[in-house]
Protein backbone atom coordinates (compact mmCIF):
# COMPACT_ATOMS: atom_id res chain seq x y z
CA UNK A 1 0.00 0.00 0.00
CA UNK A 2 1.09 3.39 -0.82
CA UNK A 3 1.80 5.71 1.85
CA UNK A 4 1.41 9.33 0.94
CA UNK A 5 4.28 11.70 2.72
CA UNK A 6 3.33 15.38 3.93
CA UNK A 7 5.75 17.89 1.37
CA UNK A 8 6.72 19.60 5.08
CA UNK A 9 7.29 17.26 8.31
CA UNK A 10 5.33 18.07 11.39
CA UNK A 11 7.81 18.84 14.91
CA UNK A 12 7.78 15.24 15.50
CA UNK A 13 9.00 13.68 12.60
CA UNK A 14 11.31 16.22 11.58
CA UNK A 15 13.00 16.29 15.03
CA UNK A 16 13.06 12.27 14.77
CA UNK A 17 14.47 12.37 11.23
CA UNK A 18 11.84 9.87 9.54
CA UNK A 19 9.44 10.98 6.91
CA UNK A 20 5.72 12.40 8.12
CA UNK A 21 2.66 10.20 6.91
CA UNK A 22 -0.71 11.15 6.34
CA UNK A 23 -1.39 8.68 8.79
CA UNK A 24 0.97 10.26 11.03
CA UNK A 25 -0.61 10.68 14.50
CA UNK A 26 1.56 13.34 16.09
CA UNK A 27 0.95 15.69 13.36
CA UNK A 28 -2.39 17.17 14.82
CA UNK A 29 -0.59 18.25 18.31
CA UNK A 30 3.24 18.79 16.86
CA UNK A 31 2.63 20.79 14.10
CA UNK A 32 5.68 22.27 11.90
CA UNK A 33 7.33 24.66 13.52
CA UNK A 34 6.49 23.59 16.90
CA UNK A 35 9.84 21.69 17.41
CA UNK A 36 10.32 23.35 20.69
CA UNK A 37 7.08 21.82 22.19
CA UNK A 38 7.72 18.36 21.17
CA UNK A 39 11.28 18.64 22.11
CA UNK A 40 10.40 19.27 25.58
CA UNK A 41 7.51 16.61 25.43
CA UNK A 42 9.87 13.70 24.07
CA UNK A 43 12.48 14.37 26.47
CA UNK A 44 10.24 14.13 29.65
CA UNK A 45 8.16 11.64 28.44
CA UNK A 46 9.68 9.96 24.79
CA UNK A 47 8.55 9.58 21.85
CA UNK A 48 6.33 6.01 22.48
CA UNK A 49 4.99 6.92 25.31
CA UNK A 50 3.31 9.88 24.13
CA UNK A 51 2.48 7.83 21.15
CA UNK A 52 1.14 5.26 23.03
CA UNK A 53 -0.61 7.14 25.53
CA UNK A 54 -2.69 9.49 22.02
CA UNK A 55 -3.78 5.88 20.58
CA UNK A 56 -4.98 5.31 23.91
CA UNK A 57 -7.45 8.18 24.01
CA UNK A 58 -10.69 7.77 22.40
CA UNK A 59 -11.73 10.93 21.12
CA UNK A 60 -10.11 13.68 19.64
CA UNK A 61 -10.73 15.74 22.55
CA UNK A 62 -9.27 13.67 25.36
CA UNK A 63 -5.98 13.39 22.80
CA UNK A 64 -6.11 17.19 22.71
CA UNK A 65 -5.96 17.59 26.31
CA UNK A 66 -3.73 15.36 26.96
CA UNK A 67 -1.53 16.78 24.63
CA UNK A 68 -1.67 19.88 25.84
CA UNK A 69 -1.10 18.59 29.81
CA UNK A 70 1.84 16.96 28.76
CA UNK A 71 3.40 20.52 27.21
CA UNK A 72 2.58 21.63 29.88
CA UNK A 73 4.03 18.80 32.71
CA UNK A 74 7.26 19.13 30.00
CA UNK A 75 7.34 23.07 30.45
CA UNK A 76 6.97 22.75 34.31
CA UNK A 77 9.72 20.09 34.51
CA UNK A 78 11.99 22.48 32.16
CA UNK A 79 11.69 25.68 34.30
CA UNK A 80 12.14 23.48 37.36
CA UNK A 81 13.74 20.13 36.90
CA UNK A 82 13.34 19.10 40.54
CA UNK A 83 9.99 19.51 41.80
CA UNK A 84 8.36 20.19 38.20
CA UNK A 85 4.60 20.38 38.52
CA UNK A 86 4.35 19.55 42.09
CA UNK A 87 5.55 23.12 43.12
CA UNK A 88 3.22 24.40 41.18
CA UNK A 89 0.22 22.44 42.59
CA UNK A 90 2.20 23.12 46.41
CA UNK A 91 2.17 27.00 45.78
CA UNK A 92 -1.92 26.84 44.64
CA UNK A 93 -2.42 24.78 47.83
CA UNK A 94 -0.71 26.94 50.10
CA UNK A 95 -2.98 30.08 48.31
CA UNK A 96 -6.04 28.23 49.11
CA UNK A 97 -4.98 27.83 52.34
CA UNK A 98 -4.64 31.64 53.00
CA UNK A 99 -7.53 32.36 51.21
CA UNK A 100 -9.91 30.12 53.10
CA UNK A 101 -7.95 31.96 56.00
CA UNK A 102 -8.65 35.53 54.82
CA UNK A 103 -12.26 34.34 54.06
CA UNK A 104 -12.85 33.06 58.17
CA UNK A 105 -11.76 36.13 59.34
CA UNK A 106 -13.60 37.99 57.08
CA UNK A 107 -16.67 36.17 58.59
CA UNK A 108 -15.81 36.79 61.90
CA UNK A 109 -15.69 39.96 61.42
CA UNK A 110 -19.11 40.64 59.80
CA UNK A 111 -20.29 38.39 62.58
CA UNK A 112 -19.02 40.91 65.03
CA UNK A 113 -20.21 43.62 63.17
CA UNK A 114 -23.66 42.37 62.55
CA UNK A 115 -23.52 41.76 66.68
CA UNK A 116 -22.91 45.47 67.48
CA UNK A 117 -25.49 46.12 65.96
Amino acid sequence: MDQFYHEVACAACSRLRRRCINACIMRPYFPPGDDLNFINVHFTFTNNNVERWITLRETEEQKRDLVRALKWEAGQRLFNPIEGSYAVCMRQRQRITELNAQVQFLLMMVDHFNQQQ
